[in-house]
């Protein structure tokens, strides 16, 4: 009821710009679904522009239009959500702004990778990154499709399982013991080693900061 009271408040006054500081903060999670539709309505009806803060990556990515990522007082990226969420430009933004497994590995160019574990995979990017670059790859939890063993294109051993009403939470480990977590519609037996596959589309590299390098 608060924040409805702040919203109707500052609108009165009909503003061209409209600052939301932390609006759905410390809501539970009904009250706070309601309100992000209640906010959308409003954009919608009064085309005003709203300026959200929030460190809930869900509600920014649900509400924005574009978001600009920061770090510390830094800009780290902006772009529209999907842009931002698919295409990273680093490793910190890449786990700010959702789950995200992170992999080491070398460009071998023509669109290849070589791992760390030593398996290879396609991607279907290039942009600046020239033959024998460091880089990191980025794959997204819900991108990977869990297959028979020696079906992907590796294998993984099953090590723990989390039933998130949806879908199934499943934490691998591959051969160089890195972890990774991958979403599933089905239920996979711990112990179990599995094959993992993805599209290339899916594959995104990012450039190691000097620091990792």
């Amino acid at each position: 009821m608060q924040q409805r009271v702040a919203l109707a408040r500052a609108l009165v006054i009909e503003p061209e710009t409209l600052l939301l500081d932390e609006p759905l903060s410390a809501l539970d999670a009904k009250v706070r679904k309601q309100l992000q539709n209640e906010l959308k309505r409003i954009h919608k009806e009064l085309n005003i522009t709203f300026i959200l803060v929030t460190h809930d990556q869900e509600e920014a990515l649900s509400l924005s239009d574009k978001i600009v990522v920061m770090s510390q007082g830094d800009i780290e990226q902006v772009g529209k959500p999907n842009a931002i969420y698919d295409s990273p430009i680093n490793e910190w933004t890449a786990k700010f702004i959702g789950a995200a497994n992170i992999f080491d590995g070398k460009y071998l160019g023509d669109y290849k990778i070589e791992l760390n574990s030593g398996d290879i995979i396609d991607t279907d990017e290039e942009y600046e990154f020239k033959k024998g670059d460091n880089v990191r790859v980025l794959i997204r939890p819900e991108d990977f499709d869990v297959v028979e063993k020696d079906q992907g294109f590796f294998n993984v051993e099953v090590i723990k399982t989390s039933y998130k009403g949806v879908l199934w939470e499943v934490e691998c480990l591959m051969s160089d013991k890195t972890k990774i977590k991958v979403d599933n519609i089905d239920e996979v037996k711990v112990g179990a080693i599995v094959g993992l596959k993805f599209d290339e589309m899916d594959v995104h590299m990012m450039r190691k900061e000097e620091e990792d390098v």
